[in-house]
């Protein structure tokens, strides 16, 4: 689960970074004993770059089709991907609030590296290599860039 969260962290980062907002979220999640991988998938009412509800909808997504199977491999994808249009959403404080909060760890994360600042679901995996920094097509950040 821990490691779910922390690939969810790193969406939603990318996310924000690319100005761009998700309209679904899927969960790829591949079983050591030879069974298929499942995919279970969620479109949100609106698109999405939210960080907190990501986590809250993976988990979800895990709990409704794993049941404790050991795990080979992970993946969070995010599809659907809009540009914003800036115009205010109704929903009061929160929203905005969770907007600048977002950023503000981004900012953070960005200048002084991306275990500064962490949510504590991500404490069990934050310095480990559970969850290795793939982005799409099996490029891995860190290594590809240096050859």
């Amino acid at each position: 689960e821990a490691v779910l969260a922390k690939l969810a962290d790193r969406a939603g980062q990318r996310l924000r970074l690319c100005g761009l907002l998700a309209g679904e979220v899927v969960v790829i999640v591949g079983r050591r004993d030879g069974a298929p991988s499942f995919v279970c998938r969620r479109r949100f009412e609106e698109p999405i770059d939210d960080t907190f509800i990501l986590h809250r909808v993976v988990a979800e997504l895990l709990a409704s089709y794993w049941h404790g199977e050991n795990v080979n491999f992970l993946a969070v994808t995010l599809s659907d991907l809009r540009v914003p249009t800036h115009q205010l959403r109704l929903g009061g404080i929160r929203e905005q609030t969770c907007f600048f909060v977002m950023r503000s760890l981004d900012a953070i994360c960005s200048r002084y590296g991306a275990s500064s600042v962490f949510l504590g679901r991500l404490f069990p995996v934050i310095h480990t290599d559970d969850a290795p920094d793939r982005i799409g097509f099996r490029k891995v950040e860190g290594i590809d860039d240096a050859q």
